[in-house]
C-alpha cells in the first residue's frame, strides 16, 4: 500500500503533494486499510482530523458507502470528501477507449512484441545490436535499450510503453525480419507481417495523437496526477 499526502504549504502559498512511503497490511479489506493510513498518519506526525479530502481507485474495498476506506474515514473526519483518482479515472476511459477493435487488436501486437524481445535472450540481443547500428532509432529511444511492457492499471506506464515502440519501429522491423530470415524464428516474422499491415500502421498513426495528449497531460501536471490521500 502506499501513500502520498496533498497540502498547502504557507510558507510558499503553493499546493504540494508528497509520497509519505509504503506499507504492508495483513489485509485488504476497508477496515484494515483505514486503520493502517490513520495510524501511518499519526506516527508520521500528521494530524488526520485536518483532513479535507481522500482519494483512491473505485475498487469496492477503499469507495464502498458502507464498508470502504473513504466510508470509514468519513465516520471519523466528516470534512474528508471522497474523489474518485483522477489518474485512475483518466485509465479507465483509456481502457474503455481501447476496446475498439482496431485499438485493441494493435495495442495486443505492441504487447506481443515487447514480450518477444524482453523475454528471450536471443531476441533482446539482436534488438540490441541492430538498435546500436540505428541512429535514428537510439537518438528517439534516449537511453532506453528494450521496448517496454503495457500495464494494465498506469495510463501514464501504457503512453510511455507505446512511445517506446514508437521511438523503436524501424528497429523492431528490422530484428524481427532478421530473427526470420536468417535465425528461422517463425514468430518472428508472424510478428513481422502484423507490425506492417495496413490497419496496424493506420491505427499505430491515430494512437500516437492520443497518447501524446496523455503524456502531454502527464508533463503538465509535473507528473504527480494520483491521489489526494492514498492510492493502491
Amino acid at each position: 500500500m502506499s501513500l502520498c499526502v496533498r497540502f498547502v504549504d504557507k510558507t510558499t502559498s503553493t499546493v504540494r503533494e508528497e509520497f509519505l512511503g509504503f506499507s504492508s497490511t495483513t489485509s485488504t479489506t476497508g477496515e484494515v486499510l483505514a486503520n493502517a493510513f490513520s495510524d501511518i498518519l499519526t506516527k508520521l506526525g500528521v494530524r488526520p482530523k485536518n483532513m479535507r479530502g481522500q482519494g483512491y481507485d473505485g475498487a469496492s474495498n477503499m469507495s464502498g458507502i458502507h464498508r470502504g476506506v473513504q466510508a470509514r474515514i468519513r465516520q471519523l473526519i466528516p470534512e474528508a470528501v471522497y474523489t474518485h483518482c483522477k489518474a485512475h479515472c483518466l485509465n479507465l476511459a483509456i481502457i474503455h477507449a481501447s476496446k475498439e477493435r482496431y485499438a485493441k487488436n494493435m495495442m495486443d501486437t505492441v504487447q506481443q512484441v515487447a514480450f518477444a524481445f524482453n523475454y528471450s535472450a536471443k531476441r533482446l540481443l539482436l534488438f540490441q545490436e541492430t538498435l546500436a547500428d540505428d541512429n535514428i532509432s537510439k537518438e528517439a529511444m534516449a537511453e532506453g535499450t528494450k521496448l517496454r511492457s503495457l500495464c494494465e492499471t498506469r495510463w501514464s506506464a501504457r503512453a510511455d510503453a507505446f512511445h517506446t515502440f514508437l521511438a523503436s519501429y524501424r528497429t523492431v522491423v528490422t530484428a524481427l525480419d532478421q530473427l526470420s530470415a536468417e535465425h528461422g524464428d517463425t514468430k518472428a516474422g508472424m510478428y513481422k507481417m502484423a507490425v506492417l499491415t495496413f490497419d496496424f500502421i493506420v491505427t499505430r498513426g491515430s494512437r500516437a495523437c492520443s497518447t501524446g495528449h496523455c503524456a502531454a497531460f502527464k508533463r503538465s501536471s509535473g507528473g504527480k496526477v494520483r491521489s489526494c490521500y492514498g492510492c493502491d
